[in-house]
């Protein structure tokens, strides 16, 4: 592009900015509509986070982007001589992929001139941006941020706040990045704090867009929603040039994104239609960036083609979705967005059953997925690939792209993990009361100056009896207004270590119940999956009527536990309810339902019931709950075609039931621990079963709920027997 002057110089070079704003917005906006289906069901909200791993930097480039695009900090930090502005307007031309270039052209063109605060502030932030963004080293970039940060508190921060505001905005975005997010808020606060007082509400639609983009990273949709359309209404009150324009677009847009993410997809509606009214009523004052306009238009159109595809309107949904890939794939326009939509209408055809398109379309897709570099393209490729070959029967291939999109998510997990942990709500209350603390404090100061004023008056005027009475009783009632706040500050401290210690426990036993889900949901979900399996090979109506008898009930069971967990995350203590239950049922509807997943490693079951049916007071799911975890047990742990027993008997008032395995045994220096909670005495089943830790833990609180005992005998190589005994 030809640049015949500065102004268009920087228009150029804000254009591109936002370009790759959209462009990375985008990226993450396919993954948080792009629903699971067929073979294994996953909600929408989980597949969401699970495929959040491109959003953190994501946010962060918006957050920075939006600290550099901001009119009003942009005015004052641009308020420098024009040797300055030509010397960043120039190393601007290197571009991102010769940066280092551009920072060795700063440098030598200033030399040893002398600038003002000003100046340096704005020299400053430019490098800090391009170690952050381009060269991706936020520890030189956080340099220049406390560069910046020292100069302005050094020269007087109350004589420059927006410079003083500007840095502390860069201090909190290389923080943020760094995944420092509890001292990034802190600054992201001082920013607003100083934003507050000095500049008019368009200065802090900055914050509110901040806020806004980690409440919906931490699926607080509710919330970001009031947030973006604060920040859309402040910055209804800037002038509108072409940054501000885009960025209210983008907000209607980001507004209709929350209401989607709640399920009021007619709102979601409401306000794509907005944004694109939007476009239409003001790109005509920006007619020279056409292309942006179509690109911003694009978006919309596959968000609006996300909706009606969910909604099963399939032919609107595809025309919007062609719509959106015949703009962003021209040449100039924004191809990996095109890109995106196409995995879109690849599984709109799989939701029409349409396997052979789907599989063109695939096939186009990885062409383009070879040339250019999206992650969150190529697992969601692999998790259509997936359910391509789910679909077409061929179940190797199936599980290997499986694996492959499980493998990302769970990646993705990890790497989200800290930030889901904050409370931005919280952080930003605590903010707030640590804030008035040092007004507070600073009003003790004030009165402890006007108390020694008084005592040096006193002394001076000692002659005159009534003046010193005055003062004395002055100086008394300060003390007093001095102990009264000392007081208020340490209760606040109190209640805010208080809420920290809350926190943290709410933290612990929200992972501990997360563990227990997914160890307790194995047995049955697997139990259905492997009942489904036989169902598709064949085989006759009875059986089949059988084995869904056998997936009804596993069903039930898992359902059963889910409530269970529920009510135990609403109560300290779990009422146990208990009924008359057969034992000999008990343990046969045991052995039948686990009876298919010992098959898979050539093992037999063996029950010996006991003569006659014993009916005892007790809580079935969860007794059953423990004989399925000791026999998954003893066939996680036991060789192939060997033989795991089930035998009951009783004995005056009492049950014993005893569950025998041929299998590995257990070591010596591990029998102490087996029963721990989240016990480290873990090992890998004989074919290489993941172990959890969690099984046998679950199991001693039950059977001692019931007043009974549970333990076992165990010889190295030989096999481990365990038992329950359980009285009337």
């Amino acid at each position: 592009m030809f640049l015949k002057n500065k102004q268009s110089f920087l228009k150029a070079r804000n254009n591109f900015f936002w370009l790759l704003l959209l462009i990375k917005l985008r990226g993450y906006v396919i993954f948080e509509h792009q629903p699971m289906c067929c073979m294994m069901s996953y909600p929408i909200n989980v597949l969401a986070k699970k495929n959040f791993f491109s959003f953190l930097p994501v946010c962060l480039l918006i957050i920075s982007l939006f600290s550099c695009n901001n009119n009003e900090l942009n005015k004052s930090v641009n308020e420098a001589l024009p040797m300055v502005d030509s010397i960043i307007e120039n190393a601007a031309r290197f571009g991102p992929a010769n940066s280092n270039l551009a920072i060795k052209y700063i440098d030598s063109s200033l030399g040893n001139k002398k600038l003002n605060v000003k100046e340096q502030v704005k020299v400053y932030g430019h490098k800090c941006r391009v170690y952050l963004f381009y060269l991706k080293n936020p520890v030189q970039a956080g340099l220049y941020a406390d560069s910046m940060l020292t100069l302005v508190e050094a020269n007087n921060k109350e004589k420059y706040p927006t410079q003083y505001a500007y840095a502390n905005y860069s201090k909190g975005d290389v923080l943020f990045r760094q995944a420092k997010y509890n001292e990034a808020y802190t600054y992201y606060y001082n920013a607003r704090s100083i934003g507050k007082a000095n500049f008019n509400s368009c200065t802090l639609t900055e914050y509110s867009y901040r806020i806004g983009m980690i409440l919906y990273r931490q699926s607080r949709f509710s919330d970001a929603a009031e947030n973006f359309q604060r920040a859309y209404v402040e910055a209804t009150t800037c002038n509108m040039d072409f940054e501000k324009y885009f960025k209210m677009q983008e907000l209607l847009n980001n507004t209709a994104l929350c209401f989607y993410k709640l399920g009021k997809a007619d709102s979601a509606l409401i306000f794509y239609d907005k944004a694109l009214r939007f476009i239409d009523d003001n790109k005509a004052r920006f007619a020279n960036r056409a292309t942006l306009h179509e690109v911003a238009k694009a978006v919309i159109y596959g968000n609006q083609g996300q909706i009606l595809k969910e909604q099963g309107k399939f032919a609107e949904a595809k025309e919007l979705f062609r719509k959106s890939i015949s703009i962003n794939s021209q040449k100039g326009y924004e191809k990996g967005d095109a890109l995106l939509t196409y995995l879109k209408l690849a599984d709109l055809f799989l939701k029409e059953r349409k396997i052979d398109s789907m599989g063109k379309a695939l096939l186009d897709i990885r062409q383009s997925l070879d040339s250019i570099d999206n992650k969150q393209a190529e697992i969601e490729w692999s998790r259509l690939m997936w359910q391509y070959y789910d679909n077409k029967k061929e179940t190797v291939d199936a599980y290997k792209y499986l694996m492959l999109f499980n493998a990302h998510n769970d990646s993705l997990q990890k790497a989200n993990k800290a930030l889901n942990n904050i409370d931005a709500g919280q952080q930003v209350r605590i903010l707030e009361k640590q804030h008035d603390i040092d007004v507070l404090k600073k009003e003790n100061d004030l009165k402890e100056g006007y108390l020694i004023l008084a005592v040096c008056i006193a002394v001076m005027i000692i002659i005159i009896g009534l003046l010193i009475w005055q003062n004395s009783r002055r100086s008394k009632k300060n003390v007093k207004e001095l102990q009264y706040l000392n007081n208020q500050v340490n209760f606040q401290k109190l209640q805010l270590e208080k809420t920290l210690a809350l926190l943290e426990e709410r933290n612990t036993e929200k992972d501990r119940i997360l563990k227990v889900v997914a160890h307790d949901l194995r047995t049955p979900v697997a139990s259905i999956s492997m009942l489904t399996d036989l169902m598709l090979e064949g085989g006759s109506e009875t059986d089949k009527k059988e084995m869904l008898l056998l997936t009804k009930t596993a069903s039930q069971n898992s359902l059963a536990l889910i409530a269970e967990i529920l009510e135990a995350t609403a109560t300290v203590k779990v009422h146990i309810s208990k009924e008359k239950t057969g034992i000999n049922s008990l343990i046969t509807e045991c052995a039948e339902l686990l009876q298919l997943k010992a098959k898979e490693k050539n093992q037999q079951i063996v029950v010996q019931l006991m003569r006659e049916e014993i009916l005892m007071h007790l809580s079935k799911e969860k007794i059953k709950r423990v004989i399925n975890n000791l026999v998954t047990n003893a066939i996680k742990f036991s060789n192939y075609d060997s033989v795991i027993r089930i035998k009951a008997t009783a004995k005056n008032n009492t049950v014993r039931i005893a569950i025998k395995d041929e299998g590995i045994g257990i070591p010596d220096n591990m029998k102490s621990k087996v029963f721990d909670v989240f016990t480290d005495a873990r090992r890998e089943g004989t074919s290489g079963e993941k172990p959890f830790g969690l099984g046998l833990s679950i199991c001693r609180q039950i059977i001692e709920a019931h007043d009974g005992n549970i333990w076992f005998k165990s010889e190295q190589g030989k096999g481990t027997t365990f038992y329950i005994e359980l009285k009337n």
